[in-house]
């Protein structure tokens, strides 16, 4: 099992039922290299240099199981693994769509042919599947924290949201440029209160919402009316939540309002409304920080 992870961020978990123990060992990086399942393929050849970033899985167990049982046990794993990728929101590099793994994956399962237990199953009806599925998720989150920092705590903050559509500091940035009139010379000051609004509450929290709003149209649950009425609402919320001139696509135009965020779309464009707002938001922080000096 190959991997550019530290050893010394390994996380280890057990958890035991009656004389039954599953202990998880897992080493974790994900930010060059997670992807989603069905995501296009970056080469077909037999061999090829692949992008840093795996995580690697040993499940040991104190018991001995049928060879249906590893099987199966291979596939809880696997599901308890993208499990904890889900509760992190932890976003592909390769689509727009979120990770259920890295492209160089490994899992060992190792049993004790001795053991005088036995199991011929270890789907989630099971004891021994609920074990794995809670070793796994456990470790696989302390071992993304330990490797790279990977925790709720990084994940508070709409920028690392909307990475996997594009939207980044440097479109924002550029958006800024485009709608201000005296822009700010020292980029970092811009990045500095960009990275506080993303992180602010209520940006964040309805921020995500519009994400997965988004997201809910990608995957077919939602319709395409409905899915523009709530995104035009919570747009709106937004903007008057940041105090910025509503978008004159997201209010009355009796309202007079001054910018214009275009068109409507859903897909992945819809994410440049998001990046708009930021800019806005960012660009009213700053004068208002100015003309309290």
């Amino acid at each position: 099992m190959g991997t550019s992870a530290q050893i010394k961020n390994v996380s280890v978990v057990s958890l035991s039922y009656n004389k039954l123990t599953v202990t998880a060992i897992v080493t974790a990086g994900v930010e060059t290299n997670a992807g989603r399942v069905g995501d296009y393929a970056e080469f077909s050849e037999s061999f090829k240099k692949l992008p840093l970033g795996t995580i690697n899985i040993m499940l040991v167990i104190n018991a001995d199981m049928s060879k249906g049982a590893m099987t199966r046990a291979l596939v809880t794993c696997t599901e308890a693994k993208t499990a904890a990728l889900q509760e992190l929101m932890v976003d592909s590099r390769f689509s727009n769509g979120l990770a259920t793994g890295t492209g160089t994956d490994q899992t060992i399962i190792a049993v004790n042919s001795d053991s005088e237990l036995y199991y011929e199953s270890a789907g989630k009806h099971s004891k021994i599947g609920e074990l794995i599925g809670k070793t796994v998720i456990s470790a696989v989150k302390e071992a993304l924290a330990k490797q790279g920092n990977l925790t709720p705590e990084l994940q508070h903050n709409l920028l690392r949201r909307l990475r996997r559509f594009g939207i980044t500091e440097e479109t924002i940035w550029e958006q800024y440029l485009k709608i201000t009139d005296k822009p700010i010379k020292k980029k970092n000051i811009f990045n500095d209160t960009l990275k506080k609004i993303s992180c602010s509450s209520p940006v964040f929290s309805y921020g995500i919402l519009y994400i997965h709003l988004i997201d809910e149209y990608l995957w077919h649950l939602t319709s395409e009316e409905e899915t523009k009425q709530t995104a035009v609402q919570l747009l709106k919320i937004l903007s008057d939540k940041l105090d910025i001139n509503c978008p004159s696509k997201f209010c009355d135009k009796s309202q007079g309002c001054e910018r214009n965020l275009g068109v409507m779309t859903l897909e992945v464009e819809s994410m440049k409304n998001l990046e708009l707002i930021l800019a806005l938001a960012v660009e009213n922080n700053i004068k208002n920080a100015f003309r309290s000096k």
